[in-house]
């Protein structure tokens, strides 16, 4: 535990990881990038009726919207921290690292709590040094220390069908990586240091992740104590989540709005403490062609972010996925601008001197009309010649 936190005691013991790290099998505590949307554990949430007390069509919807975040290709375009809440097994040799059980972690680009609904005022943590840390309030503090000052842990236990990318890198394992570079899951140290001293990931250790997992059954507990004693507690919470997501959607969806994008693949330079990880702006559900699309604003590769300058000399980055080895959620992303229409001849501005609707057919009647001119002449000439030729003859 950190001695800088003054919200705990001083006196407890350093906290330590559950095991070491191996590269076949991932530990609880373990941080996993994942593209998983912040809004899938909300939908769980209503949709599991064992501890949701909407009505069956209401709980359907959710249903239907929790399935649609977890098939949808596109529903997350970001990677996002993820913390382990089992042991999880891959195999060598196995790519495709689906089913874990999972707590994620966001940001909400930085945004205010207030600003959210209260579904996730109920079920946010902050992870230290998060700025809202207070004492006698439930914080939870990570292997090294969290590098952000606005991370958030949602603390619903669910499991995610998008299976798990790289670790979740340590500054100094990600430099190190720059440096010399190291396959997904080597225990590589730092240059100078013998293999398998050092940890590459970040992690949650055996007092945290034990606090945080306690933590989240008990909210659960009580979530249901709630809604049996208010049977109209998850309606309002549902129905007020519900219009803040219409609004996310009707924004993304304007013209003018920010849009997300695939992140590219290349790797960034960590940011400095307060740049943005992953935003809840991520998950477009209108989101068209992503590959076709780069930008200018927040880059989140490889657990950190970086901001591109905007340069006409500048190389764009490709437009992959946020990580190696992958192909291609709703929090910060890239912006660009929408592809250029085709002018309408009927919406011009008669002060830039662009022809009308009426002077453009009068001009293509009269093309027309002289075409025709043209032909009959040649056809006059080519008769007068013929029966010249005729008569010679």
């Amino acid at each position: 535990m950190s001695p800088l936190c003054t919200h705990c005691d001083a006196n407890a013991p350093s906290d330590q990881p559950h095991h070491p790290e191996l590269d076949s099998l991932y530990h609880i505590g373990e941080v996993f990038a994942i593209h998983e949307s912040v809004f899938t554990p909300i939908e769980d949430l209503f949709a599991t009726r064992a501890v949701s007390s909407l009505a069956t069509n209401e709980r359907r919807r959710c249903s239907v919207e929790l399935e649609s975040l977890r098939t949808r290709k596109d529903t997350t375009l970001k990677s996002r921290p993820c913390i382990l809440r089992a042991p999880f097994e891959s195999p060598p040799g196995h790519s495709d690292r689906r089913g874990a059980w999972i707590c994620l972690m966001a940001t909400f680009e930085n945004a205010p709590m207030a600003e959210l609904p209260r579904v996730f005022h109920y079920l946010c943590s902050p992870v230290f040094p998060n700025g809202t840390v207070n004492r006698g309030k439930a914080h939870f503090h990570s292997l090294p220390e969290w590098p952000e000052l606005s991370c958030w842990i949602i603390a619903w236990v669910f499991k995610t069908t998008r299976p798990l990318d790289t670790r979740w890198f340590t500054q100094d394992s990600w430099k190190t990586k720059q440096r010399r570079g190291y396959k997904d899951q080597d225990a590589t140290s730092a240059e100078g240091e013998e293999e398998g001293t050092r940890r590459i990931g970040m992690v949650f250790g055996h007092q945290a992740s034990d606090e945080l997992f306690e933590h989240c059954r008990r909210l659960r507990q009580s979530w249901m104590r709630r809604c049996q004693k208010d049977r109209t507690l998850s309606r309002e919470y549902e129905r007020e989540y519900r219009e803040y997501r219409d609004k996310i959607r009707a924004q993304s969806s304007s013209p003018n709005s920010r849009k997300t994008s695939i992140v590219p693949s290349c790797q960034m330079m960590p940011s400095r403490r307060g740049g943005a990880i992953a935003t809840i702006f991520e998950d477009q559900s209108n989101t068209e062609q992503p590959q076709k699309r780069a930008g200018r604003d927040s880059i989140a590769v490889d657990g950190w972010s970086t901001i591109s300058k905007k340069s006409s000399s500048a190389k764009k980055p490709p437009t992959l996925c946020g990580r190696e080895h992958q192909s291609g959620d709703k929090m910060g992303g890239i912006s660009s601008a929408p592809a250029p229409r085709k002018p309408n001849l009927v919406q011009m501005n008669a002060k830039t001197s662009t022809p009308s609707v009426a002077s453009t057919k009068a001009s293509r009647n009269g093309l027309i009309r002289g075409g025709q001119n043209v032909l009959a002449r040649f056809g006059n000439r080519y008769t007068a010649l013929r029966k010249k030729s005729i008569g010679d003859a």
